[in-house]
């Protein structure tokens, strides 16, 4: 099922992509105290990026410096493309659904449509080869 591969590769890179960024901001902790109105750990860093992600914002931890603020800026707008990204698989999916039900539903008004041209005279009914009635 490639719309089931689809969304599982999905989620891991979503997952991928906050513990990047996690690791990003706690070593931008490390290395600058100051970077964020707390010293970020694992958990608070982790917590930090699904935070930006979600685009809530709490207000608890904000970066203050160049550095943070940056990387910061360079993973919301990475969210928006990752948002837009799931956005279009998700809708690509459901069209697909659609389409195939669509197209099913025709290919089963064809078959009724067949089985009832095939309804006519009764073999030996007097018509010609081609079913036709005796005219």
């Amino acid at each position: 099922y490639p719309g089931v591969q689809a969304v599982e590769a999905l989620i891991l890179v979503a997952t991928m992509f906050l513990a990047l960024f996690a690791i990003i901001y706690e070593m931008v902790s490390v290395a600058t105290p100051e970077a964020f109105t707390e010293r970020l750990d694992s958990f608070s860093a982790y917590y930090f990026a699904l935070t930006v992600l979600a685009t809530v914002g709490f207000g608890d931890i904000t970066p203050v410096t160049t550095l943070a603020r940056s990387v910061t800026m360079v993973q919301m707008a990475l969210d928006l493309a990752l948002l837009a990204t799931i956005l279009k698989v998700v809708t690509t999916a459901a069209r697909r659904e659609i389409d195939r039900r669509k197209s099913q539903g025709q290919s089963q008004g064809q078959i009724q449509g067949q089985i009832q041209g095939q309804a006519g005279p009764v073999a030996g009914g007097g018509g010609d080869q081609d079913g036709a009635p005796p005219v």
